[in-house]
């Protein structure tokens, strides 16, 4: 009998990394593609075979090639514009699974206004969000603006080709705290001639609810809260910690019901900004394909992407796993530059309500390090090699930017 074999493509990075993981524990081989040459999953034991990835144009057809070599039951992309690609020649992959929904369901959680409409009409508070088409248009809107609030692109991936082509560094969030300001902001991306959305700023920690739907049926549930974020005022996770299902069960209920309303297929994650002191969530945007914390999700037995493989290949629904809370993941280089800045340059810090407390984050870095219940994004003494592969990419780094300087 031979043995599953899956196309897992973007191995690059953690989520990458531990979906190979995952995948490879319960006998399924894993053929991964990857992009640099200090690719952390090529150099992990999970992965039976990797592959340098084609440029875009030839993709398809290496893809298609390693599956018919390799006899593969399944693909899998983690990057959304690699999934969105895919789905263009969806209809070439008839032998394999594509796990991962078509564009029609993936466009509906990209659309933030279409998950707005729905989230207020189930109940879920959304922040005050703000388009404009124009420069000019910005002048309307002056009295019902309430600062700060965060300048943010709708759609980042569909942005990138543009502003590289202009220069024009891609800023996933950008707290103003003027008129004046917001109007310099803007006036920054005139040339690109489109205009990122304009957000009430609601401040807590993010709080990240998990779901694999399938045929309509929830087939797995997560939670997490973000302990750490990098950069420090609000981005993506740096430290994590898992949550019992005990815990916000309105709110998981709320976002299933949201999930479900969008007709969504396949794996998300539904995000929140969370106040500890109101205990309010505020909707943040929905994420359609493995996150970047997936690490915590894989060190905690949840098990998406094994029962998405059952799902998607086989149509079975395994039951749903007992997740372990209260373990905490640590991505160490973002979580060290964090801790830098909040040590050494606590004046880059965006968002001016963050309170700094550089003694504390600092003891509870060291102290992690002795914490039983401690996870890493990427380092694991059964499968070390990528750990010393990232080492090795890092310094290659540090030596390029020190000779350039």
């Amino acid at each position: 009998m031979n043995q599953d074999v899956i196309i897992v493509l973007g191995i690059d990075n953690p989520t990458g990394l531990c979906l190979c993981r995952e995948l490879s524990e319960q006998g399924v081989e894993v053929v991964g593609l990857f992009a640099s040459r200090f690719s952390i999953g090529a150099a992990s034991k999970h992965v039976s075979a990797a592959y340098r990835r084609a440029n875009k144009d030839e993709l398809i057809e290496q893809l298609l090639g390693l599956a018919a070599k390799h006899k593969a039951k399944a693909l899998l992309a983690v990057a959304e514009n690699d999934i969105q690609w895919i789905n263009l020649h969806r209809d070439q992959f008839s032998d394999v699974a594509l796990l991962f929904p078509e564009q029609s369901t993936m466009d509906r959680v990209l659309d933030k206004a279409q998950t707005y409409r729905h989230a207020k009409a189930l109940g879920i508070p959304v922040p005050e969000t703000y388009e404009i088409e124009t420069l000019e248009a910005l002048a309307a809107l002056r009295d019902e603006l309430v600062f700060p609030v965060v300048v943010k692109w709708k759609e980042p991936v569909a942005i990138i080709p543009k502003l590289s082509a202009l220069g024009v560094p891609l800023v996933k969030a950008e707290y103003v705290y003027s008129f004046e300001q917001l109007t310099q902001v803007l006036a920054t991306y005139e040339p690109v001639g489109e205009f990122p959305l304009i957000q009430e700023y609601r401040k807590g920690v993010g709080l990240g609810q998990f779901f694999l739907i399938h045929d309509g049926q929830v087939l797995q549930r997560f939670q997490h809260q973000r302990i750490h974020e990098w950069p420090p005022e609000g981005g993506y996770s740096t430290v994590c910690r898992s949550l019992s299902q005990a815990e916000h069960q309105e709110l998981s209920r709320l976002s299933e019901a949201l999930l479900k309303a969008l007709d969504w297929e396949g794996v998300a994650m539904v995000e929140y900004r969370y106040d500890e002191a109101t205990k309010q969530a505020v909707l943040m945007e929905i994420n359609g394909r493995f996150w970047g914390s997936f690490p915590l999700a894989y060190h905690a037995n949840a098990g998406f992407a094994w029962r998405l493989y059952q799902a998607g290949v086989y149509g079975r629904g395994l039951p749903e796993s007992q997740v372990t809370p209260g373990l905490e993941c640590r991505f160490m280089v973002p979580e060290t530059k964090r801790l830098l800045r909040v040590l050494l340059q606590p004046s880059k810090i965006k968002d001016r309500s963050y309170h700094n407390t550089p003694l504390v984050d600092l003891g509870r870095y060291l102290l992690s390090f002795v914490n039983p219940k401690t996870r890493y994004f990427v380092f694991m003494l059964t499968d070390a090699k990528p750990f010393f592969r990232d080492v090795k990419g890092m310094m290659s780094g540090v030596i390029k930017r020190f000779t350039r300087g």
